[in-house]
């Protein structure tokens, strides 16, 4: 009995110890070491941590990555929560390398100062305004050719005006030189905005806009210098082509000759040995035409001297009208006036001075009425023979086009429409040639 149960106690007792033994609970792990990987993200390679249990670990040299900024490791793959190297390691961690910008978990950057108020702290300098457009008064002085007929004077600026010549200036005053009805007027203009490259052209014409076939170049403003008139008072006349005067200073005291004499007659009178501008041109105003006792339709002028190239005109002060004739070449007689027997001094004019003032046509018809028939006659042979040039171009063009001849077959018409528009050239040269020796131009 004794045995058996002594038996029983060591079955237990084994089975006790053997209970121990199997045992996994925690009372083994402070025996047990944990390891630490590390994940570097592209960096250098760092080698795992054997830590026991309970112990902390170690950090261990910080990888690199180029350029890149180390920010240390985190337990998290997106590198937001740190890893502690003070705890107490009691399991295996993996850990990973976090590079770049730290604002999102480790940013120590101070926050920036508030936005300064603008009102009171804005230091920026204020832009300079847009310069205001800037103004010129433009003027211009014209010459005795010029204004007769009471002509207007307008501006083009740019090219651009209301009228097709451009803008009417306003008048400013008139200026007498050889007699109350002979001088130079002033004009002026304001341009609202110009700058170096605005040009001006200055335009002759009526005061409803009609174009008098003068006019000047296009100016430009660059040119002026500082100067604000544009002068032509000293130029000639030049019609349907371009004339430059020059730049000057605008004067508000010339006022011209105070002095001229005041035209109180409808007379013609002769002025000559110059230009239209020259005071040479005019003694007293010039030497007045009268009526020749022998033939009530012409006028006359005495006591004038003409000699071999001199120049002379005649103007009628009071409607302001000029007359050209030619420059004296050869003998005192000519078409334009004849030499008064008797007198060496005296020529009669073939001409009213009604017809003075009218204009070319009915000087020419009073002074040169064989020439003018002459022209007639040209002009009308000049039109038959060009109506039969095309005429015999038609027929030319008939007999290659539709008969299909050749053109040596055809060569008599050829022949034939040159001589009849050699014909009518010759008729036209002729014509031109008549006018050409009576030079007589009407100054409006």
């Amino acid at each position: 009995m004794k045995k058996a149960l002594f038996a029983i106690a060591c079955a237990g007792l084994l089975c006790s110890c053997g209970g121990e033994g199997a045992s996994t609970g925690p009372q083994n792990t402070q025996y047990q070491t944990f390891t630490i990987t590390f994940v570097t993200n592209g960096g250098t390679a760092v080698k795992p941590l054997e830590v026991e249990y309970g112990k902390t670990a170690t950090k261990p040299a910080d990888p690199t990555k180029g350029e890149e900024e180390f920010l240390g490791w985190f337990v998290d793959a997106v590198c937001i929560t740190p890893f502690d190297w003070d705890i107490e390691i009691t399991s295996d961690w993996t850990l990973y390398a976090g590079w770049g910008d730290d604002s999102a978990s480790t940013d120590t950057t101070p926050e920036p100062d508030p936005e300064p108020d603008p009102d009171t702290s804005d230091t920026t300098p204020e832009p300079n305004p847009e310069p205001e457009p800037e103004s010129l008064t433009i003027y211009f002085r014209d010459a005795s050719w010029w204004n007769t007929a009471a002509a207007m004077t307008y501006i083009k600026v740019d090219g651009a005006g209301s009228t097709t010549i451009g803008t009417p200036m306003t008048h400013l005053r008139f200026c007498p030189t050889v007699n109350s009805q002979i001088g130079y007027n002033y004009w002026s203009y304001t341009i609202e905005e110009y700058d170096a490259d605005t040009t001006v052209q200055f335009f002759r014409g009526s005061d409803t806009g009609e174009d008098w076939d003068a006019h000047t170049g296009v100016i430009s403003l660059s040119d002026r210098d500082g100067h604000d008139l544009y002068d032509i008072k000293d130029s000639t006349a030049t019609w349907k082509a371009d004339f430059y005067g020059a730049w000057a200073d605008y004067d508000a005291s010339d006022l011209g000759n105070p002095d001229a004499p005041e035209v109180i007659d409808a007379r013609a009178y002769v002025v000559g040995d110059g230009s239209f501008v020259s005071a040479a041109w005019s003694t007293n105003g010039g030497i007045p035409l009268i009526d020749d006792e022998a033939n009530p339709n012409l006028v006359k002028a005495t006591g004038v001297e003409f000699a071999v190239g001199d120049l002379f005109k005649v103007t009628v002060p009071k409607a302001n009208a000029w007359i050209g004739y030619s420059g004296l070449t050869g003998s005192l007689k000519g078409a334009n006036f004849v030499e008064e027997a008797g007198s060496l001094n005296e020529y009669i004019f073939g001409a009213t001075v009604d017809s003075l003032i009218k204009g070319d046509v009915e000087v020419m018809t009073k002074t040169v009425d064989s020439d003018v028939r002459t022209m007639k006659r040209l002009s009308y042979i000049m039109t038959v023979f060009i109506v039969l040039t095309v005429i015999a171009c038609g027929w030319f063009s008939f007999q290659v086009a539709v008969w299909y001849w050749p053109i040596e077959q055809a060569v008599p018409t050829i022949v034939l429409t040159l001589v009849l528009w050699g014909i009518a050239m010759f008729a036209a040269l002729w014509a031109e040639r008549i006018k050409k020796e009576h030079d007589l131009i009407t100054y409006r």
